[in-house]
C-alpha cells in the first residue's frame, strides 16, 4: 500500500477500480494526488490500494482496496 505506480507499458490491461460515495470531494490512491469525488474510477494494478475520501469539511473515510483481475467496484452511501 502507499506505493505509487507510474503507466506504462501494459497499464491498459490493468484492471478498473470504480468507487462512489455520497459527499466525497477527494479522493486520495496510494497517498498519490487528490482526484475529484463523488466517484472514481481509475486503472490499478491488481492487489491493495490505500484509499481515503475527503468530506467537503475535511472529515477522512479510509478503506483498503483488493483489487483483482477483474477489478472492483464498491459503491456507498
Amino acid at each position: 500500500m502507499g506505493e505509487r505506480h507510474v503507466l506504462g507499458a501494459g497499464a491498459d490491461a490493468w484492471p478498473t477500480l470504480n468507487i462512489e460515495r455520497t459527499g466525497i470531494v477527494r479522493w486520495e490512491l496510494g497517498g498519490g494526488a487528490a482526484l475529484g469525488g463523488p466517484s472514481l474510477s481509475v486503472r490499478v494494478p491488481v492487489g491493495a490500494h490505500e484509499l481515503i475520501g475527503y468530506d467537503a469539511s475535511g472529515a477522512s473515510f479510509r478503506t483498503r482496496a483488493v483489487v483483482g483481475a477483474d477489478g472492483l467496484r464498491v459503491e456507498g452511501d
